[in-house]
């Protein structure tokens, strides 16, 4: 848990939860993530998996709702359920924000003429494979400004190389920005 305390504070993200309240599953789903994380998982990976423990839950206390709840046992174990699943979308939500904050960091830095520290922040993004084109796009820009046009054709590739569920409208853009990056 210190490594993923260590990077949301880096990056101003501040795990929302009284100590209190921190639970065994919650702790063993906070080790995960940092376990996930310590080994460079992207971000983006970390988030689709809570995603899928939370669609897991949801499920769950579908079926634990169904029909009259007949028992105190019934209803807590309806409850606990869904507080699980709302403990870990706020999880997800908190590593997006992360990719997200990197983005506006990186425009801030860009606006104040901090090109190189925008890079770093840009390049964490595409190796968390964050699933929006900013990120991509700026790399691509900033890199074809400087004429280094592998690393241009690099952040391209990266884009287009994300899974089609992720991606929207972008790839054909990119597919044509590729193509003429590819041509110089």
């Amino acid at each position: 848990m210190k490594l993923l305390s260590h990077i949301l504070n880096r990056l101003h993200v501040k795990l929302e939860f009284p100590s209190v309240f921190v639970t065994d599953w919650k702790r063993k789903l906070l080790s995960e993530i940092e376990a996930q994380q310590a080994a460079d998982v992207p971000l983006t990976d970390i988030v689709r998996y809570l995603d899928q423990q939370c669609a897991q839950l949801h499920r769950k206390a579908e079926g634990l709702g169904k029909g009259a709840v007949h028992s105190d046992r019934q209803l807590n174990a309806h409850t606990a359920t869904m507080k699980r699943a709302q403990f870990i979308d706020q999880q997800r939500g908190q590593l997006y924000q992360v990719m997200v904050g990197r983005n506006l960091k990186g425009q801030e830095l860009e606006r104040a003429g901090q090109v190189d520290e925008a890079i770093v922040l840009y390049e964490a993004n595409l190796r968390d494979q964050f699933d929006d084109a900013y990120p991509y796009d700026r790399l691509r820009i900033i890199y074809t400004r400087r004429q280094d046009y592998r690393n241009a054709i690099r952040a391209c590739r990266a884009y287009l190389s994300l899974p089609d569920g992720t991606v929207g409208h972008d790839k054909a853009r990119f597919r044509y920005q590729l193509e003429k990056l590819l041509a110089r």
